[in-house]
């Protein structure tokens, strides 16, 4: 069993890169608070979702519209009940084909073991410009 709030995370985000979103989902509070900051009319899986049901949400949206091409963590610092991590990722649009890569930080805080609060901050005007890419395209084209 992981002993320290690092040990978790880095857990969770190696269950993640497996596919295994049911031990990620085993790590995440039943009252959880789930954020990718970012308005969902730009990006479908942004916004605030609330218990395990909504972080199990974020995954299911965010699987059926990005192909997840590479994810990286990098970086990761605890601070009291809190893991700060730092990382890149690539990402392929499903809808348009579209891809791009940014860097995020991710916010944790843990409880008894559990993630209770998770928090993405990333560049979501470069992903709302990959989701939107086919959309401007037809505009710019009339």
């Amino acid at each position: 069993m992981p002993s320290s709030n690092v040990e978790i995370v880095r857990g969770l985000y190696d269950a993640f890169l497996r596919g295994d979103l049911d031990t990620v989902m085993e790590g995440v509070s039943q009252d959880a608070t789930w954020v990718f900051v970012g308005r969902q009319e730009d990006v479908p899986f942004a916004g605030t979702r609330h218990g395990k049901a909504g972080a199990a949400d974020y995954f299911r949206v965010l699987s059926e519209t990005v192909e997840v091409n590479a994810f990286e963590p990098r970086e990761l610092v605890a601070s009291e009940d809190k893991v700060f991590a730092r990382g890149e990722w690539q990402w392929t649009v499903r809808r348009n084909g579209v891809g791009g890569s940014n860097e995020w930080l991710h916010i944790f805080t843990l409880v008894d073991g559990k993630v209770t609060s998770w928090r993405c901050y990333t560049d979501t005007a470069h992903l709302a410009e990959t989701w939107h890419a086919s959309e401007a395209a037809k505009r710019a084209a009339s």
